[in-house]
């Protein structure tokens, strides 16, 4: 079936439980529950404030946070089923492009030509690797990280 609420087209997915979670160019993420195909909150609304100021293109999603990232350069964390914004990772000169969770590690990958390293505890930038090109993706596995650009 379809769910139908974003304006705009929708560029990630990400599901937990009976849970579907969907970011769009329209600027927010849509919280649905699958099991009754009902839309049950809308995080974000296109101001700094609230949430993106420009498309969202990735999301990683981890039990109750939900982590974001967007053209407007920024990654936010939300406790999405609270519908809470809790807080803004910024760094990237560029939009960001593709988010993984590893541990206590939430790794970014931007239009910037880089992969950043933050802490999910405190937020902070922990590490910078400078690519060649810039970045539509990326994989952290066996200790390594690996990029997808241009």
């Amino acid at each position: 079936g379809t769910f139908k609420g974003h304006t705009q087209a929708v560029y990630s997915v990400a599901c937990l439980d009976v849970w579907l979670l969907t970011a769009s160019r329209d600027k927010t993420v849509r919280v649905w529950n699958e099991a009754t195909r009902k839309q049950t909150a809308i995080l974000g609304g296109g101001d700094a404030e609230t949430g993106h100021s420009a498309p969202i293109r990735t999301m990683a999603l981890q039990d109750r946070l939900l982590y974001t990232g967007s053209d407007d350069k920024t990654i936010r964390q939300w406790e999405w089923r609270a519908g809470a914004m809790v807080r803004v990772y910024r760094g990237h000169k560029d939009g960001v492009t593709d988010l993984k969770l590893l541990d206590k590690f939430l790794f970014s990958s931007s239009f910037d030509m880089t992969v950043r390293t933050w802490s999910v505890d405190n937020g902070s930038c922990v590490r910078i690797c400078q690519a060649e090109a810039g970045l539509r993706g990326l994989e952290v596995a066996a200790g390594k990280i690996f990029g997808a650009g241009n």
